[in-house]
């Protein structure tokens, strides 16, 4: 069980991997809309104005629109969360410790996985996890 202190410093480290999962989440609704938004067809009518279809596919290509806006300040924001991560896990001292940090919260593999890669136990990389947790140096809102 991680202290409070340690507990806040993962969280600040899983930012990057949250933030990620969200915007893959937007570029898949993305793809929907846009899928959408091909498969409309107008109903051609020698009357004038326009018709229903017409609002749908202006819907469509709004949402499109404002999706693409979202997923922009998403990355822009992605970008600087990694570049904050990325500075603290660099300033660890070990190298064993950087790896093993630079795998789980930049990567994403899970402590498995981990083990598997840099060929130790996973029980071996629980431990390795909790030293380098303690010696990373990042901000983080005090714990009351």
């Amino acid at each position: 069980m991680a202290t409070p202190e340690n507990q806040a410093k993962i969280d600040w480290l899983n930012r990057y991997r949250k933030l990620d999962k969200e915007v893959g989440r937007k570029c898949d609704e993305l793809s929907r809309w846009r899928s959408r938004a091909t498969k409309i067809t107008p109903a051609l009518t020698g009357m004038p104005g326009g018709g229903v279809a017409g609002d749908r596919v202006q819907d469509a290509v709004e949402k499109i629109v404002a999706l693409e806006g979202e997923i922009n300040v998403e990355i822009d924001r992605l970008l600087q969360v990694r570049g904050e991560i990325e500075k603290a896990i660099k300033a660890v001292p070990d190298d064993t410790l950087r790896t093993l940090l630079e795998l789980r919260y930049i990567d994403g593999l899970t402590w498995e996985k981990i083990a598997v890669k840099l060929s130790y136990s996973y029980m071996h990389i629980c431990r390795l996890h909790g030293k380098a947790i303690q010696v990373i140096e990042c901000y983080t809102k005090p714990v009351l």
